[in-house]
C-alpha cells in the first residue's frame, strides 16, 4: 500500500500557468512534510506564504532561530500570537524557502483581524492513504459555511491574496508555490482563472459589500483600505515586487501595537498543534528524506510510550509488563473513534497512561510528550496559554505519590522530586550509620504475606473437600450451593474436608531467576514481634540512590518466615549449599523454618520434586501459585524496596521515596 505522505505523487494544485499551491491544513504533521517534500523534488523559484504581511521583517528574523520555537506578539485591541512551530506547514515553507533562497512574500493584509472561525477537520492522518488533492476537490463540493462577518472578512482577504498572486505572476518565473490554507483556496483558484472582465466584477462587488460599512467601525474600516489599495496601484507588478522585497509598506495601513520576537517557554508546550516530542523528531529529519517513511504518528506514539515505560521502571523500579502497551494504544484508539478521529491526542494519551498505571506515569508521559529542551535563542522567553491564543481547554490534575507540597505549580510535574547537586553525592556517607529498612513498606510486605497465606489455606480446603448426598450424617455441614443448583433433585447435598488442619506459614516469592542482575543476598531479623524474619536476593545497593543515605533496591526474590528471631544466614550455611539456585534456596529455607504444615510458593515455576519431597519429611506440604495468578499491581508495589542508612533517615526518608 502506498504512503501518499511520503512516497506518492505531490498534490500540487494549478492555478495558472506559474503558479501552483499546495492546500494546506494549519498544524497538519502530514501536510509539513509534503511541504518539505517540494522542495526536495520540484524545488520552486518563489514562494508565496498565507502569513501576515507585515510581520514580514519578523519572520525573516525568527525564522533562523525555529529550533527555539519563536512566537511573534503584537499589541493591539486583540492580541496576536504566531508561534512558529516546525510542523506547522507555512512555518516549513518559509523555513526551506529561506534555506534554499528563493524568494518569499507574505501576503496576507488582515492578520490583525479577530478570527474565531475554527472549521471542524477530519483528523489528517488519513492522507497517508487518500491523496491530499482528492480531499480536496471533495472539500470544495462541501465546503462549511462561517458567520457573514467572517466570511466578507474572508472574502476580502482571499481577493488581496489574489490580487498578490496577479502581480507576483506577472513579474517573476515560475513555478511559484504558493501555500494557502485549504478553506481560503477554493475562492482564490476561481478568481486566478476567471477572465478580466469577471475579476472586475467580483472586485467591484466586493467593494459595494464593505464600502457602506467603513465609516461604523475598525474592522470595516481596514477591510476598505485593503480594496482602495488595489484599486488605487499604478505601479507595475515588478515595482511591487521590489518594494516588498524592500519592505515598503506603501499600500498597507499602519497597525498599531509593535510585534515583539520572544522564544516560547518550557512550560508552554500544551499550545502546540503538534506535541513537542513530535515536533523535535521532525527537526532532526526534516533534512534527509529517506528518512521520511519513518515520521508516523502512530510509530511516535509507540516510541513516546516505551520511553516513558523505560523512565518510570528506572525511577520507580515497578516492572510494567510489555503486554500492556497493546491494551494501552487499543484503548487510546477505540475512544479516539468515539471522538471521530483516527489517532489519539494528546489528552487522551495522557489520561489512558494515568488509567493504565497511576498519576506518576501519566505525569512523565506528559512531560515526555509535551515538554522540550530549552535552546539557545537571542529572544526572551515567554509563558503562552491557550487562553491567549483564545482556545478551548481541559485540565488534568495529577495526584503524586508524594507527602510534600510541590516546589512550583502546576504543569510541572513530578513534584518536587530532589536530584544530587553532583553525581554521588547521597552516596558518599552511606554506610556509616548501619542499615534498616523503610517502616511503612515492612508494612505493606507483612499485609502481601497475610494475603497470600489466606489464599494458599482457601486454595488447599477447596482441593481437598468433595460434595456428597445426605445420607446418615451431616460430615463437615450442608454445601448450600450444591443443593440449591441441584434443588430438582428435591435433595441435600453435604460437603466432607479429607484432610483438615491447613495453616499456612513461611512465604516465599520468587520474581526473577537472574541472580546476576540481583547479587545482593542478605537476612534480615524482624524488629518485634510483628514483623517476619527476611531471607532475599535483590539488586546491590549504592546503584539507584534516592536521597541522602537511602537506596532504591528490587527483589530478585524473598522468603517471609515468623516469628522473628529464629533465621540463620542461609546463604553461608554449608547445609543449604546443596541448592544451586537462590529460588531453590529459600524454598528450602522456608520449609526448614516453617512452624506450620503449609509453605506459601509464589514464582513463574513451579517447585522441583526434590523439594515436594524434603516438605514431606517434614509433615509440609508446598502451595505454589504462578506469578500470573496474583495481582501484578501487588506484585510491582511489593518488589521495589529502600534501604536507609541508619533510623535517623527514617524521619525524613518520605521526603525522597514514591
Amino acid at each position: 500500500m502506498v504512503n501518499h505522505v511520503t512516497q506518492g505523487p505531490l498534490p500540487l494544485i494549478p492555478l495558472s500557468e506559474k503558479i501552483q499551491a499546495l492546500p494546506v491544513i494549519h498544524g497538519s504533521a502530514e501536510v509539513t512534510v509534503l511541504v518539505r517534500r517540494v522542495f526536495f523534488e520540484r524545488p520552486p523559484s518563489a514562494v508565496v506564504l498565507e502569513l501576515p504581511a507585515d510581520m514580514r521583517h519578523e519572520l525573516h528574523r525568527a525564522i533562523a532561530h525555529a529550533d527555539g520555537f519563536p512566537v511573534l506578539k503584537r499589541d493591539g485591541e486583540f492580541p496576536f500570537y504566531l508561534i512558529l512551530e516546525p510542523l506547522e506547514p507555512l512555518v516549513e515553507g518559509l523555513r526551506s524557502a529561506v534555506e534554499a533562497g528563493v524568494p518569499v512574500f507574505c501576503i496576507d493584509r488582515l492578520s490583525n483581524l479577530p478570527s474565531i472561525f475554527r472549521e471542524p477537520f477530519p483528523d489528517t492522518y488519513s492522507l497517508v492513504h487518500y491523496p491530499l488533492n482528492d480531499l480536496y476537490t471533495q472539500y470544495r463540493k462541501e465546503l462549511a459555511t462561517a458567520s457573514p462577518e467572517t466570511d466578507l472578512i474572508d472574502a476580502v482577504r482571499e481577493f488581496s491574496m489574489a490580487e498578490s498572486l496577479r502581480q507576483i505572476e506577472a513579474a517573476l518565473p515560475g513555478p511559484i508555490l504558493f501555500l494557502c490554507g485549504i478553506r481560503h483556496l477554493p475562492r482564490i483558484q476561481k478568481w486566478l482563472s476567471s477572465s478580466d472582465d469577471e475579476y472586475a466584477k467580483a472586485r467591484d462587488e466586493l467593494m459595494a459589500l464593505v464600502s457602506p460599512y467603513a465609516a461604523e467601525d475598525s474592522v470595516s474600516g481596514e477591510l476598505q483600505a485593503v480594496m482602495e489599495s488595489h484599486l488605487e496601484s499604478e505601479d507595475e507588478p515588478l515595482d511591487l515586487i521590489v518594494q516588498s522585497q524592500e519592505s515598503e509598506r506603501r499600500y498597507e495601513k499602519p497597525i498599531p501595537g509593535e510585534v515583539e520576537i520572544l522564544s516560547l517557554s518550557t512550560e508552554s508546550g500544551e499550545v502546540l498543534e503538534q506535541p513537542a516530542y513530535y515536533n523535535v523528531k521532525w527537526l532532526q529529519i526534516r533534512n534527509d528524506p529517506r528518512r521520511f517513511p519513518l515520521f508516523d504518528r502512530i510509530l511516535l506514539q509507540r516510541e513516546v510510550y516505551r520511553t516513558v515505560r523505560r523512565i518510570y521502571e528506572e525511577e520507580s523500579s515497578e516492572f510494567i509488563p510489555p503486554q500492556r502497551e497493546k491494551l494501552f494504544f487499543r484503548f487510546a484508539r477505540n475512544w479516539s473513534l468515539l471522538g471521530k478521529r483516527l489517532l489519539p491526542d494528546p489528552y487522551r494519551l495522557v489520561v489512558a497512561a494515568r488509567s493504565f498505571v497511576n498519576d506518576n506515569f501519566a505525569r512523565i508521559f506528559y512531560d515526555t510528550l509535551l515538554r522540550f529542551e530549552k535552546k539557545d535563542s537571542p529572544f526572551p522567553e515567554a509563558r503562552v496559554t491557550l487562553d491567549d491564543l483564545y482556545r478551548n481547554s481541559r485540565m488534568i490534575r495529577f495526584r503524586m505519590k508524594l507527602n510534600h507540597k510541590p516546589k512550583v505549580a502546576p504543569p510541572a510535574i513530578r513534584k518536587g522530586l530532589q536530584r544530587e547537586k553532583y553525581p554521588g553525592e547521597w552516596k558518599e556517607s552511606f554506610g556509616e550509620g548501619g542499615m534498616c529498612s523503610y517502616p511503612p513498606e515492612d508494612i505493606i510486605i507483612e499485609d502481601f504475606a497475610k494475603y497470600l497465606q489466606t489464599k494458599a489455606v482457601s486454595l488447599l480446603k477447596s482441593n481437598e473437600s468433595r460434595t456428597l448426598p445426605f445420607s446418615s450424617s451431616l460430615l463437615d455441614g450442608i454445601d448450600y450451593r450444591e443443593t440449591i443448583r441441584n434443588v430438582y433433585q428435591d435433595r441435600i447435598f453435604v460437603k466432607e474436608v479429607r484432610r483438615k488442619g491447613a495453616e499456612a506459614g513461611s512465604v516465599v516469592v520468587i520474581y526473577s531467576d537472574d541472580e546476576e542482575a540481583h547479587p545482593w543476598k542478605v537476612v534480615w531479623w524482624g524488629e518485634h514481634t510483628q514483623e517476619s524474619d527476611m531471607a532475599f536476593y535483590a539488586t546491590p545497593m549504592h546503584t539507584h540512590m534516592v536521597g541522602p543515605g537511602i537506596s532504591r533496591c528490587v527483589y530478585g526474590g524473598f522468603l517471609l518466615t515468623y516469628p522473628p528471631g529464629r533465621l540463620g544466614d542461609i546463604w553461608t550455611d554449608p547445609f543449604f549449599n546443596q541448592f544451586d539456585k537462590a529460588r531453590d534456596r529459600l524454598l528450602a529455607a522456608a520449609i526448614l523454618y516453617n512452624e506450620k504444615n503449609v509453605v506459601v510458593h509464589v514464582a513463574e515455576h513451579p517447585p522441583s520434586q526434590r523439594l515436594h519431597y524434603l516438605a514431606g519429611r517434614f509433615g509440609q506440604r508446598i502451595a505454589h501459585f504462578p506469578l500470573s495468578n496474583i495481582n501484578p499491581v501487588q506484585l510491582n508495589r511489593v518488589r521495589r524496596f529502600h534501604v536507609l542508612d541508619g533510623r535517623d533517615k527514617r524521619g525524613g526518608a518520605g521526603e525522597f521515596i514514591w
